[in-house]
Protein backbone atom coordinates (compact mmCIF):
# COMPACT_ATOMS: atom_id res chain seq x y z
CA UNK A 1 0.00 0.00 0.00
CA UNK A 2 1.27 3.10 -1.14
CA UNK A 3 1.12 6.02 1.81
CA UNK A 4 2.54 9.36 0.30
CA UNK A 5 1.95 13.23 -0.30
CA UNK A 6 2.04 14.18 -3.99
CA UNK A 7 1.44 18.06 -5.67
CA UNK A 8 -0.69 18.21 -8.69
CA UNK A 9 1.02 16.89 -11.91
CA UNK A 10 1.08 17.14 -15.29
CA UNK A 11 -2.09 15.28 -15.40
CA UNK A 12 -3.97 17.33 -12.98
CA UNK A 13 -4.38 14.25 -10.00
CA UNK A 14 -3.19 14.85 -6.80
CA UNK A 15 -2.58 11.93 -4.09
CA UNK A 16 -1.59 12.11 -0.04
CA UNK A 17 -2.90 8.09 0.01
CA UNK A 18 -3.30 6.10 -2.76
CA UNK A 19 -5.15 1.80 -1.37
CA UNK A 20 -2.90 -0.84 -3.52
CA UNK A 21 -6.33 -0.88 -6.02
CA UNK A 22 -5.32 2.53 -7.21
CA UNK A 23 -1.69 1.39 -7.35
CA UNK A 24 -2.28 -1.02 -9.71
CA UNK A 25 -4.85 1.03 -11.56
CA UNK A 26 -2.20 3.36 -12.27
CA UNK A 27 0.40 0.64 -13.76
CA UNK A 28 -2.99 -0.01 -16.32
CA UNK A 29 -2.85 -3.54 -14.94
CA UNK A 30 -6.31 -3.70 -13.84
CA UNK A 31 -9.10 -5.25 -15.89
CA UNK A 32 -12.30 -3.66 -15.35
CA UNK A 33 -15.83 -5.92 -14.90
CA UNK A 34 -18.78 -4.90 -15.36
CA UNK A 35 -21.57 -6.86 -13.49
CA UNK A 36 -25.01 -5.31 -14.48
CA UNK A 37 -26.54 -2.48 -15.69
CA UNK A 38 -29.15 -2.53 -13.03
CA UNK A 39 -29.34 0.07 -10.24
CA UNK A 40 -31.42 1.38 -7.56
CA UNK A 41 -30.32 4.97 -7.67
CA UNK A 42 -30.70 7.35 -10.38
CA UNK A 43 -27.40 9.65 -10.05
CA UNK A 44 -27.88 12.60 -12.22
CA UNK A 45 -24.09 12.53 -13.11
CA UNK A 46 -24.21 8.62 -14.04
CA UNK A 47 -22.06 8.19 -17.07
CA UNK A 48 -23.03 4.77 -18.33
CA UNK A 49 -24.21 4.11 -21.97
CA UNK A 50 -27.12 2.68 -23.41
CA UNK A 51 -25.72 -0.19 -24.41
CA UNK A 52 -24.89 -0.99 -20.38
CA UNK A 53 -27.77 1.04 -18.69
CA UNK A 54 -30.37 -0.85 -16.58
CA UNK A 55 -29.22 -3.68 -18.68
CA UNK A 56 -28.43 -7.24 -16.97
CA UNK A 57 -25.32 -7.29 -19.02
CA UNK A 58 -21.70 -8.24 -18.00
CA UNK A 59 -18.41 -6.43 -19.79
CA UNK A 60 -14.83 -7.71 -19.40
CA UNK A 61 -13.24 -4.37 -20.39
CA UNK A 62 -15.36 -3.56 -23.27
CA UNK A 63 -15.81 -7.88 -24.07
CA UNK A 64 -19.73 -8.96 -23.67
CA UNK A 65 -19.62 -11.75 -21.33
CA UNK A 66 -21.36 -14.82 -22.20
CA UNK A 67 -19.29 -17.54 -20.30
CA UNK A 68 -16.60 -17.44 -17.42
CA UNK A 69 -14.07 -18.33 -20.20
CA UNK A 70 -15.08 -14.80 -21.46
CA UNK A 71 -13.44 -13.41 -18.00
CA UNK A 72 -10.59 -15.18 -17.81
CA UNK A 73 -9.68 -14.76 -21.73
CA UNK A 74 -9.83 -10.73 -20.84
CA UNK A 75 -7.56 -11.47 -17.76
CA UNK A 76 -5.38 -13.17 -19.66
CA UNK A 77 -5.37 -10.92 -22.35
CA UNK A 78 -4.12 -8.07 -20.96
CA UNK A 79 -2.19 -10.11 -18.29
CA UNK A 80 -3.65 -8.36 -15.34
CA UNK A 81 -2.61 -7.81 -12.16
CA UNK A 82 -5.72 -7.05 -10.41
CA UNK A 83 -9.83 -6.69 -11.21
CA UNK A 84 -11.81 -3.74 -10.49
CA UNK A 85 -15.59 -4.36 -10.09
CA UNK A 86 -18.29 -2.29 -10.87
CA UNK A 87 -21.78 -1.52 -12.38
CA UNK A 88 -24.72 -0.40 -12.19
CA UNK A 89 -24.94 -1.84 -8.66
CA UNK A 90 -23.08 -5.12 -8.70
CA UNK A 91 -24.25 -6.01 -4.95
CA UNK A 92 -27.48 -6.66 -6.83
CA UNK A 93 -25.72 -9.70 -8.16
CA UNK A 94 -24.28 -10.63 -5.35
CA UNK A 95 -23.47 -14.62 -6.02
CA UNK A 96 -22.71 -13.74 -9.36
CA UNK A 97 -19.77 -11.24 -7.69
CA UNK A 98 -18.57 -13.52 -5.24
CA UNK A 99 -18.06 -16.32 -8.14
CA UNK A 100 -16.44 -13.81 -10.31
CA UNK A 101 -14.62 -13.08 -7.43
CA UNK A 102 -13.49 -17.23 -6.45
CA UNK A 103 -12.72 -17.22 -10.20
CA UNK A 104 -10.16 -15.11 -10.78
CA UNK A 105 -8.31 -15.36 -7.57
CA UNK A 106 -8.64 -19.54 -8.20
CA UNK A 107 -7.19 -18.73 -11.80
CA UNK A 108 -4.81 -15.98 -11.08
CA UNK A 109 -3.58 -16.73 -7.59
CA UNK A 110 -4.47 -14.58 -4.35
CA UNK A 111 -2.15 -11.95 -5.34
CA UNK A 112 -4.81 -10.44 -8.02
CA UNK A 113 -6.18 -7.79 -6.33
CA UNK A 114 -10.01 -7.18 -6.49
CA UNK A 115 -11.75 -3.89 -5.59
CA UNK A 116 -15.55 -3.38 -5.84
CA UNK A 117 -17.73 -0.40 -5.89
CA UNK A 118 -20.86 0.05 -4.66
CA UNK A 119 -23.67 2.50 -3.62
CA UNK A 120 -25.27 0.14 -0.87
CA UNK A 121 -24.50 0.26 2.76
CA UNK A 122 -23.90 -3.13 2.68
CA UNK A 123 -24.81 -5.52 5.37
CA UNK A 124 -22.71 -7.36 8.34
CA UNK A 125 -23.69 -10.89 5.73
CA UNK A 126 -23.22 -9.29 2.81
CA UNK A 127 -19.48 -8.32 3.71
CA UNK A 128 -19.27 -11.64 5.05
CA UNK A 129 -19.91 -13.43 1.90
CA UNK A 130 -17.48 -11.11 0.07
CA UNK A 131 -14.39 -11.42 2.29
CA UNK A 132 -14.76 -15.62 2.24
CA UNK A 133 -15.17 -14.92 -1.20
CA UNK A 134 -11.77 -12.95 -1.28
CA UNK A 135 -12.13 -9.44 -1.71
CA UNK A 136 -9.28 -7.31 -1.23
CA UNK A 137 -10.99 -3.47 -1.42
CA UNK A 138 -14.09 -2.08 -1.42
CA UNK A 139 -15.34 1.70 -1.67
CA UNK A 140 -18.71 2.52 -1.23
CA UNK A 141 -20.35 5.51 -3.07
CA UNK A 142 -23.25 7.31 -0.69
CA UNK A 143 -25.90 8.95 -2.38
CA UNK A 144 -25.30 12.33 -2.10
CA UNK A 145 -27.83 13.41 0.09
CA UNK A 146 -26.04 11.54 2.55
CA UNK A 147 -22.65 13.10 2.18
CA UNK A 148 -23.51 15.44 5.38
CA UNK A 149 -24.59 12.85 7.37
CA UNK A 150 -22.15 10.15 7.17
CA UNK A 151 -21.33 9.47 10.76
CA UNK A 152 -23.52 7.11 12.66
CA UNK A 153 -25.21 5.77 9.31
CA UNK A 154 -25.07 2.60 7.86
CA UNK A 155 -22.26 3.06 5.49
CA UNK A 156 -19.89 3.78 8.85
CA UNK A 157 -21.05 0.70 10.25
CA UNK A 158 -20.04 -0.60 6.67
CA UNK A 159 -17.24 0.37 6.67
CA UNK A 160 -16.03 -0.61 10.17
CA UNK A 161 -17.52 -4.01 9.74
CA UNK A 162 -15.48 -4.65 6.24
CA UNK A 163 -12.38 -3.38 7.65
CA UNK A 164 -13.09 -5.50 10.90
CA UNK A 165 -13.21 -8.70 7.99
CA UNK A 166 -10.09 -8.01 6.58
CA UNK A 167 -11.20 -5.84 3.85
CA UNK A 168 -9.93 -2.37 3.08
CA UNK A 169 -12.95 -0.22 3.09
CA UNK A 170 -12.97 3.29 1.23
CA UNK A 171 -15.19 6.00 -0.07
CA UNK A 172 -15.34 7.02 -3.78
CA UNK A 173 -17.22 10.04 -4.93
CA UNK A 174 -17.51 12.24 -7.72
CA UNK A 175 -15.80 15.58 -6.42
CA UNK A 176 -19.11 17.81 -5.95
CA UNK A 177 -20.42 20.52 -3.63
CA UNK A 178 -20.58 18.46 -0.47
CA UNK A 179 -17.15 16.43 -0.87
CA UNK A 180 -15.56 18.31 1.93
CA UNK A 181 -18.21 17.02 4.31
CA UNK A 182 -17.23 13.52 3.38
CA UNK A 183 -13.43 14.02 4.12
CA UNK A 184 -13.94 15.20 7.11
CA UNK A 185 -16.05 12.06 7.59
CA UNK A 186 -13.40 9.93 5.98
CA UNK A 187 -10.40 11.75 7.96
CA UNK A 188 -12.73 10.68 11.49
CA UNK A 189 -13.09 7.02 10.72
CA UNK A 190 -10.07 6.99 8.90
CA UNK A 191 -10.87 5.46 5.90
CA UNK A 192 -9.34 6.53 2.52
CA UNK A 193 -11.12 8.74 0.10
CA UNK A 194 -10.83 8.65 -3.89
CA UNK A 195 -12.26 11.64 -5.70
CA UNK A 196 -12.94 11.76 -8.91
CA UNK A 197 -12.84 14.29 -11.42
CA UNK A 198 -17.06 14.74 -12.22
CA UNK A 199 -17.27 14.38 -16.07
CA UNK A 200 -19.60 15.28 -19.10
CA UNK A 201 -21.07 11.69 -21.22
CA UNK A 202 -23.50 11.70 -24.25
CA UNK A 203 -26.10 10.11 -21.53
CA UNK A 204 -25.57 12.42 -18.77
CA UNK A 205 -24.71 15.77 -20.40
CA UNK A 206 -28.20 17.62 -20.45
CA UNK A 207 -28.92 16.56 -16.45
CA UNK A 208 -25.74 18.06 -15.77
CA UNK A 209 -26.34 21.22 -17.28
CA UNK A 210 -30.11 21.25 -15.59
CA UNK A 211 -27.86 21.13 -12.38
CA UNK A 212 -25.81 24.11 -13.26
CA UNK A 213 -22.87 22.63 -13.96
CA UNK A 214 -20.51 23.79 -17.45
CA UNK A 215 -17.40 21.78 -19.35
CA UNK A 216 -14.04 23.28 -17.95
CA UNK A 217 -13.29 23.83 -21.59
CA UNK A 218 -13.85 23.20 -25.17
CA UNK A 219 -10.96 20.48 -25.18
CA UNK A 220 -11.72 18.22 -21.98
CA UNK A 221 -15.11 16.85 -20.80
CA UNK A 222 -14.50 17.59 -17.44
CA UNK A 223 -16.85 19.81 -15.32
CA UNK A 224 -15.96 23.53 -14.20
CA UNK A 225 -15.23 24.04 -10.20
CA UNK A 226 -14.58 19.77 -9.74
CA UNK A 227 -10.81 20.24 -9.18
CA UNK A 228 -11.33 22.80 -6.90
CA UNK A 229 -13.62 21.26 -4.89
CA UNK A 230 -11.29 18.12 -4.45
CA UNK A 231 -8.62 20.98 -3.33
CA UNK A 232 -10.50 21.65 -0.53
CA UNK A 233 -11.38 18.04 0.43
CA UNK A 234 -8.28 17.33 0.18
CA UNK A 235 -6.91 20.20 2.91
CA UNK A 236 -9.02 18.69 5.08
CA UNK A 237 -6.45 15.95 5.40
CA UNK A 238 -6.37 12.51 5.47
CA UNK A 239 -6.37 10.07 3.08
CA UNK A 240 -7.12 11.62 -0.01
CA UNK A 241 -6.45 10.74 -3.53
CA UNK A 242 -7.83 13.03 -6.92
CA UNK A 243 -7.85 11.16 -10.12
CA UNK A 244 -8.83 14.05 -12.68
CA UNK A 245 -9.83 12.93 -15.97
CA UNK A 246 -7.05 13.49 -17.90
CA UNK A 247 -5.14 11.30 -15.71
CA UNK A 248 -8.13 8.19 -16.34
CA UNK A 249 -7.46 8.93 -20.26
CA UNK A 250 -3.87 10.30 -20.67
CA UNK A 251 -2.55 7.45 -18.56
CA UNK A 252 -4.52 5.45 -17.02
CA UNK A 253 -6.42 3.93 -20.24
CA UNK A 254 -3.10 4.79 -22.30
CA UNK A 255 -0.97 1.99 -20.08
CA UNK A 256 -3.61 -0.72 -20.08
CA UNK A 257 -3.96 -0.10 -23.66
CA UNK A 258 -0.32 -0.59 -23.97
CA UNK A 259 -0.44 -3.50 -21.53
CA UNK A 260 -2.86 -5.29 -23.99
CA UNK A 261 -1.69 -4.88 -27.14
CA UNK A 262 1.66 -6.21 -26.11
CA UNK A 263 -0.19 -9.26 -24.90
CA UNK A 264 -2.30 -9.42 -27.98
CA UNK A 265 -0.93 -7.82 -30.99
CA UNK A 266 -0.85 -9.57 -34.21
CA UNK A 267 2.64 -9.93 -35.82
CA UNK A 268 1.37 -7.78 -38.47
CA UNK A 269 -0.18 -4.89 -36.21
CA UNK A 270 1.43 -1.59 -35.91
CA UNK A 271 1.37 -0.54 -31.92
CA UNK A 272 1.20 3.19 -31.37
CA UNK A 273 2.71 5.43 -28.49
CA UNK A 274 -1.13 5.26 -26.98
CA UNK A 275 -1.54 1.51 -27.01
CA UNK A 276 -3.47 1.82 -30.22
CA UNK A 277 -2.90 -0.78 -32.94
CA UNK A 278 -3.01 -0.16 -36.85
CA UNK A 279 -3.50 -2.50 -39.77
CA UNK A 280 -4.95 -2.51 -43.04
CA UNK A 281 -7.79 -4.29 -43.57
CA UNK A 282 -9.03 -5.47 -47.47
CA UNK A 283 -12.53 -5.70 -48.52
CA UNK A 284 -13.01 -8.82 -50.89
CA UNK A 285 -16.16 -9.95 -52.47
CA UNK A 286 -16.15 -13.98 -51.62
CA UNK A 287 -16.19 -15.20 -55.22
CA UNK A 288 -12.45 -13.53 -55.40
CA UNK A 289 -11.13 -14.57 -52.18
CA UNK A 290 -9.26 -17.64 -53.35
CA UNK A 291 -8.02 -15.36 -56.25
CA UNK A 292 -6.55 -12.40 -53.80
CA UNK A 293 -5.10 -14.92 -51.62
CA UNK A 294 -3.04 -16.59 -54.38
CA UNK A 295 -2.40 -12.99 -55.67
CA UNK A 296 -0.73 -12.63 -52.16
CA UNK A 297 1.36 -16.39 -52.49
CA UNK A 298 2.47 -14.63 -55.56
CA UNK A 299 4.10 -11.33 -53.78
CA UNK A 300 5.69 -14.00 -51.45
CA UNK A 301 3.82 -12.53 -48.20
CA UNK A 302 3.74 -15.28 -45.51
CA UNK A 303 0.92 -16.29 -43.90
CA UNK A 304 1.65 -14.94 -40.91
CA UNK A 305 1.95 -10.96 -42.66
CA UNK A 306 -2.13 -11.48 -42.53
CA UNK A 307 -5.10 -13.12 -41.53
CA UNK A 308 -8.49 -13.61 -43.16
CA UNK A 309 -11.78 -13.18 -41.73
CA UNK A 310 -14.32 -15.00 -44.10
CA UNK A 311 -16.71 -12.99 -43.34
CA UNK A 312 -17.48 -8.79 -42.77
CA UNK A 313 -19.81 -7.66 -40.45
CA UNK A 314 -21.10 -5.14 -42.44
CA UNK A 315 -21.69 -7.17 -45.66
CA UNK A 316 -22.06 -11.13 -46.08
CA UNK A 317 -20.88 -11.06 -49.61
CA UNK A 318 -17.77 -9.62 -48.35
CA UNK A 319 -14.68 -11.48 -46.72
CA UNK A 320 -12.00 -9.57 -45.10
CA UNK A 321 -8.28 -9.84 -45.23
CA UNK A 322 -6.63 -8.20 -42.25
CA UNK A 323 -2.95 -7.16 -43.08
CA UNK A 324 0.39 -5.19 -42.09
CA UNK A 325 -0.33 -1.20 -42.92
CA UNK A 326 2.76 -1.54 -45.03
CA UNK A 327 1.35 -4.23 -47.48
CA UNK A 328 -2.20 -2.77 -47.60
CA UNK A 329 -0.86 0.74 -48.86
CA UNK A 330 1.71 -1.29 -51.23
CA UNK A 331 -0.68 -3.29 -52.47
CA UNK A 332 -3.53 -0.50 -53.04
CA UNK A 333 -0.52 1.31 -55.14
CA UNK A 334 -0.39 -1.63 -57.37
CA UNK A 335 -4.09 -1.72 -57.66
CA UNK A 336 -4.25 1.76 -58.54
CA UNK A 337 -1.20 1.99 -60.80
CA UNK A 338 -1.94 -1.12 -62.19
CA UNK A 339 -5.79 -0.41 -62.85
CA UNK A 340 -6.42 -4.06 -61.71
CA UNK A 341 -9.94 -5.31 -62.15
CA UNK A 342 -9.67 -8.65 -61.75
CA UNK A 343 -11.01 -8.84 -58.42
CA UNK A 344 -14.31 -7.09 -58.85
CA UNK A 345 -14.97 -4.53 -55.82
CA UNK A 346 -12.42 -4.43 -53.76
CA UNK A 347 -11.31 -1.91 -51.10
CA UNK A 348 -8.61 -1.43 -49.10
CA UNK A 349 -8.81 0.48 -45.66
CA UNK A 350 -5.91 1.34 -42.72
CA UNK A 351 -7.61 0.71 -39.29
CA UNK A 352 -6.31 1.95 -35.68
CA UNK A 353 -8.41 0.50 -32.46
CA UNK A 354 -8.03 -0.65 -29.27
CA UNK A 355 -6.47 -3.50 -28.42
CA UNK A 356 -9.65 -5.51 -27.44
CA UNK A 357 -11.60 -7.76 -29.02
CA UNK A 358 -14.20 -6.02 -30.72
CA UNK A 359 -11.96 -3.19 -29.58
CA UNK A 360 -13.13 0.76 -30.20
CA UNK A 361 -12.32 2.02 -33.09
CA UNK A 362 -10.69 5.20 -32.95
CA UNK A 363 -10.30 5.66 -37.14
CA UNK A 364 -10.80 4.73 -40.40
CA UNK A 365 -9.79 5.97 -43.98
CA UNK A 366 -10.06 4.02 -47.16
CA UNK A 367 -7.04 3.49 -49.07
CA UNK A 368 -8.26 2.62 -52.18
Amino acid sequence: MSNFESDESISGSFARYLSDGCVCCQKGAKMVLFVTGRCHRDCFYCPLSDERKDRDVVFANERLVLSDADVLAEAAAMNAEGTGITGGEPLLELDAVCRYISLLKDNFGSGHHIHLYTSVAADAGTIQKLAAAGLDEIRFHPPREDWRQLSGSDFEKSIRTAAAAGILAGIEIPALPGAVDVAVFAKSVDCFLNLNELEFSENNADAMKEHGFSLIDNESNAVSGSREIARQAFDVGGKVNFCSSRYKDAVQLRLRLIRTASQNARAFDEITSDGTVIYGKIKVQNEFLNDFVALLNDFEIPDEAYEIIESDGDADDYSVVETAIGIAEELAEIFREDSITDFGDIQFWAFERYPFTNGFVVESSRIY
